[in-house]
């Protein structure tokens, strides 16, 4: 279930395991050449559903390997290394004793964000005719495509003849 995202205990759960070796077992032998809507959208979910499963099951192994490393094992072909980020300026440390020090001024002046620029007054109007929003492609979503239906064209249920 959806607990088990997170759970570092997954690697060593049998349910999750049952549940991950098959999902492995069923893409392994299933074979089609040719889709119809309702199996590929049956595939989709099954895929999607795999992909978590591997997910967590890489993120639980991730962490009882590391785990085991740290108290001294071996895990062959695999060592911990330290993971850092951009580097950024300590919190004591003022722009200005950069400048003193160095001569060279480290501030930018950078434009706000559209919805920054809205919080401090800018009208909507002036927004609409200066800022958009860039499409990002299509995305495939999952959906109660009855419901949205329902919802697009009403609740179309066919009329009963001779009643």
């Amino acid at each position: 279930g959806p607990q088990c995202k997170y759970c570092p205990a997954a690697s060593a759960c049998p349910a999750f395991n049952k549940a991950y070796f098959a999902s492995v077992e069923a893409v392994s032998h299933f074979v089609q050449d040719t889709l119809s809507d309702e199996v590929l959208s049956a595939q989709l979910d099954m895929i999607g559903r795999i992909e978590d499963l591997v997910k967590t099951r890489k993120g639980s192994l991730e962490q009882l390997a590391v785990s085991r490393i740290k108290e001294g094992k071996l895990i062959p072909g695999y060592a911990c290394t330290e993971s850092y980020g951009h580097r950024k300026w300590k919190s004591n440390i003022k722009p200005e004793v950069i400048e003193a020090l160095t001569g060279v001024n480290v501030l930018e002046q950078v434009m706000v964000s559209p919805a920054k620029a809205e919080k401090l007054g800018v009208p909507k109007d002036i927004m609409k005719q200066m800022a958009e929003s860039p499409s990002l492609g299509a995305k495939l979503k999952r959906v109660a495509t009855k419901e949205m239906g329902n919802k697009i064209f009403g609740n179309q249920q066919p009329a009963i003849q001779g009643v």
